[in-house]
């Protein structure tokens, strides 16, 4: 699970390659990728910042259109960078063969353009799985330590999901579960001045992994619950999708 890509797990991990396209319509990275590259389309070409960024009034655009009011504080960015949606969904896409920069303009590339004219596939979708979690960093998008170990086991945790998570479960117990199978994570949070290594660890898996990854591929459903004073209790399920994608193989 550690040092394999997950097209060599077969004997134990599937993806189901023949959903139909209908079946990603509502996950939020799918809904987000679309509509990136849709309105690159018709707006193509654009002119990078001095930075090399997306230009303000496209990355405002994509901002307001990606965050949650439901859960999202709303607020207006300086720049692409000031969005973590539109920062990283930019990279991905990059990555994904699907958006080129050249000669400092943004546009879409032939397979970026095939992509909206044609539609969503699992093929893309795929793309997008493979990308966003065996080449795209995912301490880029936050300011805890490397922690390595939460990307580089996310087929544990997807495992975890499957065995733990079949109805709501708190966060933080998911948490614990990890944490028993990488005890050496806690002492990367050692460092951390006022911290508890153990919450350290939880809460940035709960980030990045549960949230960050799972919650924006679809692979959970979510309930959060206010807390006192601030803040809120995440629970969490796998998904139908979840189970409509991936298998198990000789594990109960």
């Amino acid at each position: 699970m550690m040092y394999h890509p997950p097209e060599d797990l077969e004997d134990m991990l599937r993806f189901n390659h023949s959903l139909e396209p209908g079946a990603f319509q509502d996950i939020p990275i799918v809904k987000n990728t679309l509509f990136f590259l849709t309105r690159l389309k018709d707006l193509e070409p654009l002119r990078a910042t001095g930075k090399g960024n997306l230009p303000l009034e496209f990355a405002r655009e994509l901002h307001d259109q990606f965050l949650d009011p439901s859960r999202q504080f709303q607020f207006k960015i300086r720049s692409e960078e000031e969005s973590v949606l539109v920062n990283t969904l930019r990279h991905v896409l990059s990555m994904c063969g699907w958006v080129k920069k050249e000669k400092n303009y943004f546009s879409l590339t032939k397979k970026g353009r095939s992509l909206v004219d044609r539609g969503f596939s699992e093929d893309h979708f795929y793309t997008l799985l493979h990308v966003f979690t065996r080449r795209f960093d995912w301490a880029f998008q936050d300011g805890y330590p490397s922690f390595w170990i939460i990307q580089e086991g996310f087929v544990f945790s997807l495992y975890l999901l499957h065995r733990k998570a079949r109805r709501f479960i708190e966060d933080n117990d998911l948490g614990d579960y990890f944490i028993k199978a990488f005890p050496a994570a806690l002492s990367e949070a050692e460092g951390i001045r006022f911290f508890d290594p153990s919450d350290t660890v939880k809460n940035c898996f709960s980030f990045r992994f549960l949230e960050h990854f799972c919650e924006y591929f679809g692979f959970v459903d979510t309930r959060r619950e206010k807390k006192m004073p601030y803040g809120f209790h995440l629970f969490i399920k796998k998904s139908a999708f979840y189970d409509q994608y991936i298998t198990w193989s000789n594990f109960s």
